[in-house]
């Protein structure tokens, strides 16, 4: 929901309402005020925000005409892109009306979250312009928290249609989308599951490293030929549902079934935003562990099962392999559309991928020692794990063999798996030769100490 500014709605009979939208036709009414007709009482409900304590203040213009019905711009934040709007709750007992990481108003509640529900219970009086759906999440004011939640907007809607063995979903009425194909997978003799598969790139977010090397420096290059090998050219959204992991998805392939693994890290990142939120409302954090609210009551999603994998999060996204499921659908659109519209998100898996490959490397230098192996090297070695297509014994013993021989060591370890994942090996050979013609690789080695490229 892109929002560019926050302002007042004043109504003739004094009531005045803090509205959330990026024009006066305006999207939710935030919190209301009673002003009488008075600027003076409309610039103190302004002047409040910017009491001590005020967390993240914003740009605050005053309204000079207050006695009709009409709508006031008072705050001009130029914020990007707002996905909801909140209550943070300080430890103090002061509460700050938030959109996004923009405090707006604040009240005083003493600690008592029963005035809390009285300000969320006035906002239904009988000319509330255009109501949201607010929940209060917490009553637990012990300390300085945000844990009190205000959505402007309600969770999210996802409509699904089937088109032959292909599904499409609207979100909110959005423009239409390619969530997935239906597809086979036959992991032994007699046995196939079922599945959706999207490598579809029309209007899709590819992984680009000069978009986030600003940010991540080296590591955004380090990490492109994985990308490319591993997500159809490097989707952001690349998704499959069809093997045993249940649920897949990103540019690296996070897959689910992993106790803290690299899919459980990212959802969790992404379960802790508003944006997140609002598209898996029925979930939340519990000590940082993912939970699903059922009944009133938390139920962890990542307890692991006789198997060690997560079972209960592996149903929750996909309840079945035997079928393409409902739930399947709605779960894999809300992560393609999260995916595609946010940058945001994206940058979480980038940030989770490039940590994850920096936590990789640390294992393998204790496994094969590769203190001092170029880049290139080792980004080969990192590819061969990701994907699981040798074992550490092997990879000792062509280091061993070609100990200060780079070249060597990197045209036998390349070539590891390429009878039966040619595409695979050649496509990665091909990406990692493109970045040391174009300098961005081939230059570095590894540092043990540093734990980076140097």
């Amino acid at each position: 929901m892109a929002i560019t500014s926050t302002w007042l709605k004043v109504f003739g009979s004094g009531n005045v309402y803090l509205m959330d939208g990026g024009t006066p036709g305006g999207l939710t009414a935030i919190q209301k005020f009673e002003t009488g007709h008075e600027t003076q009482a409309l610039e103190v409900a302004l002047a409040q925000v910017r009491l001590s304590g005020f967390p993240v203040p914003g740009t605050f213009k005053s309204a000079t005409d207050v006695g009709q019905d009409t709508a006031l711009p008072v705050v001009s934040m130029e914020l990007a892109e707002v996905t909801s709007t909140w209550l943070r709750l300080c430890a103090n007992g002061d509460v700050y009306l938030m959109c996004d990481n923009t405090a707006l108003q604040k009240f005083i509640t003493d600690n008592e979250a029963a005035k809390l529900r009285a300000v969320l219970d006035d906002i239904t009086d009988g000319d509330f312009p255009f109501p949201g759906t607010f929940q209060l999440a917490s009553a637990d004011t012990s300390s300085e928290a945000n844990i009190m939640l205000v959505v402007s907007s309600p969770a999210i809607q996802v409509t699904v249609r089937s088109s032959g063995s292909s599904f499409f979903a609207q979100v909110n009425g959005s423009t239409q989308f390619f969530v997935g194909k239906r597809v086979s997978f036959r992991p032994r003799p007699g046995v196939t599951l079922f599945g959706l598969r999207n490598i579809e790139s029309s209007g899709a977010v590819r992984y680009q490293p000069e978009d986030w090397v600003e940010k991540f420096g080296f590591w955004a290059f380090f990490i492109l030929p994985i990308t490319k090998v591993e997500s159809a050219g490097g989707l952001f959204h690349c998704l499959n549902t069809y093997d045993r992991a249940r649920f897949t998805i990103g540019f690296l392939q996070y897959a689910a079934h992993v106790a803290n693994g690299d899919f459980v890290k990212f959802f969790r990142k992404v379960l802790s935003t508003p944006l997140g939120q609002s598209y898996f409302p029925d979930l939340t954090l519990v000590g940082g562990i993912i939970h699903q609210i059922v009944n009133g009551n938390t139920v962890s999603l990542e307890v692991p099962n006789s198997k060690g994998e997560l079972g209960q999060l592996m149903a929750y996204l996909n309840p079945s392999l035997d079928r393409v499921d409902d739930v399947e659908v709605v779960q894999a659109a809300k992560f393609v559309h999260l995916i595609d519209q946010h940058k945001a998100i994206q940058e979480l898996q980038v940030s989770c991928g490039v940590d994850h490959i920096k936590t990789a490397l640390k294992l393998y230098d204790s496994k094969l020692a590769l203190d001092g192996v170029s880049d290139r090297v080792c980004l080969v070695i990192v590819d061969i794990f990701h994907q699981g297509r040798s074992k550490f014994a092997t990879v000792r013993e062509i280091l061993n063999d070609f100990v200060g021989d780079k070249d060597g060591a990197y045209d036998r370890l390349i070539r590891i798996g390429a009878a039966n994942f040619s595409e695979r090996v050649n496509g990665l050979d091909g990406a990692i030769k493109s970045l040391v013609a174009q300098g961005k690789l081939g230059g570095k080695t590894y540092s043990k100490s540093q734990g980076e490229f140097v």
